[in-house]
């Protein structure tokens, strides 16, 4: 069986000990697609965004999110201080998530939200860079527009609710956790 994780990303500066950059992953089976659908009720709007719910809906979503047999893979890259950018860590973070993917999970394709297409040739640079080492073997990387992807909403939500965890609300990470791998990755 083939396996496609989505991912998502998201930097959390507020109410934690030190800032830090989150690259997520919702692993999928190719013929997976009954968590997008029972999260489609939760929609507003182009799409599900974990800032733009509310707290009693954050926590319902993550509750069918945790409901559902599947794996998640977060890497927090850290701290991001002065004079470390956000590119450079999500860089550090997106090699750890493809080598995590493959070697651990059978990943064959991680597909990311579209940003800047000088941002996206940088992840495929990075890409390309781990394929040539021998880091990775066969998996490949493509990004689509998050609104055009109702899977991109799982990672964005997981990575909210671990985001919130950070700070000290863990009432809607405690749905997710027992189903999300972290693995913390230092900028220093």
């Amino acid at each position: 069986m083939s396996m496609t994780a989505w991912g998502d990303e998201r930097v959390r500066r507020r109410g934690v000990r030190e800032p830090v950059y989150l690259l997520g992953a919702y692993l999928c089976p190719d013929d997976g697609g009954s968590l997008t659908a029972d999260l489609s009720r939760f929609e507003r709007g182009r799409k599900l965004h974990w800032r733009d719910t509310p707290g009693p809906v954050k926590r319902r979503v993550c509750q069918v999110i945790g409901a559902h047999e599947v794996s998640h893979v977060i890497v927090a890259t850290a701290p991001l201080v002065d004079g470390v950018r956000e590119e450079r860590a999500r860089q550090r973070a997106l090699a750890s998530l493809l080598v995590i993917l493959e070697q651990s999970y059978s990943v064959n394709t991680l597909i990311l939200e579209r940003r800047e297409r000088s941002q996206d040739e940088k992840d495929e640079a990075q890409w390309a860079t781990l394929t040539r080492s021998g880091a990775i073997r066969s998996l490949r990387l493509s990004h689509v527009h998050g609104g055009d992807e109702p899977r991109l909403w799982v990672p964005d939500q997981v990575l909210g609710a671990y985001g919130d965890a950070l700070s000290g609300d863990a009432r809607a990470w405690e749905h997710v956790a027992h189903r999300v791998r972290v693995e913390h990755v230092g900028l220093l």
